[in-house]
């Protein structure tokens, strides 16, 4: 898989791609798309000073996950990862990415900034699972 980037005004989109198919897309800034209309709440996570939320909405023969994590802190930006797919091996590729999902931070001082990331994703299984349709992720949880 392979990553673009994008910064067209105040926000950012990531594309994770594979073989030039967008399998992920992500948006950092402070408008998110809101969830579709009569959506519910399929999957909700906390960490300290996040909260994540993920929706599953069919479309067709395809499914659309959206996943928005909302920082409980201002200057800090929230993100709306947004996949769709249709078929085990979509699914498989989508499951990948999100589960390698990492909230990273900068540390800064007065002449620089390091972005600093966890070694592992804490969200990464419950967001794998749960695009896998395993049966103990479809459960609201916490």
């Amino acid at each position: 898989m392979s990553i673009s980037y994008a910064s067209p005004a105040d926000f950012g989109i990531h594309d994770v791609l594979k073989d030039q198919r967008s399998v992920l897309l992500v948006y950092e800034g402070d408008a998110p798309q809101p969830p579709s209309p009569g959506s519910s709440i399929d999957l909700k996570l906390t960490l300290p000073g996040y909260q994540l939320s993920g929706y599953r909405t069919a479309e067709g023969d395809s499914t659309r996950y959206d996943i928005f994590v909302k920082p409980d802190r201002s200057g800090v930006m929230p993100l709306h990862l947004i996949g769709t797919a249709t078929g085990a091996s979509q699914r498989k590729d989508l499951a990948a990415a999100v589960g390698s999902f990492r909230v990273c931070s900068f540390k800064r001082n007065h002449s620089s900034q390091t972005l600093t990331c966890p070694r592992q994703s804490v969200w990464g299984k419950p967001l794998a699972e749960w695009v896998d349709g395993l049966p103990e992720a479809a459960a609201v949880s916490e």
